[in-house]
């Protein structure tokens, strides 16, 4: 199963390392809007909610928080529409789990939650004084991925433009 939105939290709070908690706190200096508890969250839609929930509309859902949305509420959406996912996995002869992403998928989501949460325009290159933060928050929430990988996200968004932003399949 997926750890709840609480125990990822504090699981996050005790292994994290100091540079992680150091960023979410300048984020939040520097970006009001942008609280620790909503960098936890878009790091939990991450870590579990890629490859088994749209996450496109995962992304939606964090630009609606950043504008004051009630996080309970997306908490126990995501829960109901996580386990609806696994239960019809296990129906069609899985094991009860819901598949995953890759470990570059769920960094690559992180970085364009951050975003959305920031509310910064997706279509341009993340600001300086965002970037370094998101880095650190992302190897924070994902220590076993490439440490480099967040860097290169970070640096090299927006990914591949608006010309493969149209082709993507149905």
């Amino acid at each position: 199963g997926i750890l709840s939105y609480n125990e990822f939290a504090r699981t996050l709070f005790d292994k994290a390392p100091v540079e992680f908690h150091i960023a979410t706190e300048d984020l939040e200096r520097l970006n009001p809007i942008v609280k620790h508890k909503l960098v936890i969250y878009c790091l939990w839609l991450a870590a579990y909610g890629v490859g088994v929930l749209d996450t496109q509309a995962l992304l939606a859902e964090l630009r609606q928080l950043g504008s004051g949305t009630e996080l309970e509420y997306f908490i126990e959406k995501f829960e109901f529409d996580y386990a609806k996912a696994a239960k019809k996995a296990q129906l069609s002869g899985g094991a009860g789990e819901a598949a995953s992403g890759t470990a570059e998928d769920k960094v690559k989501f992180a970085v364009e939650g951050l975003v959305q949460l920031s509310e910064l325009n997706a279509e341009e290159p993340i600001p300086g004084e965002y970037a370094s933060m998101f880095t650190t928050i992302v190897r924070g929430g994902f220590p076993s991925a490439d440490p480099a990988l967040a860097e290169q996200l970070v640096s090299g968004f927006p990914w591949g433009g608006p010309a493969e932003s149209t082709v993507e399949s149905p």
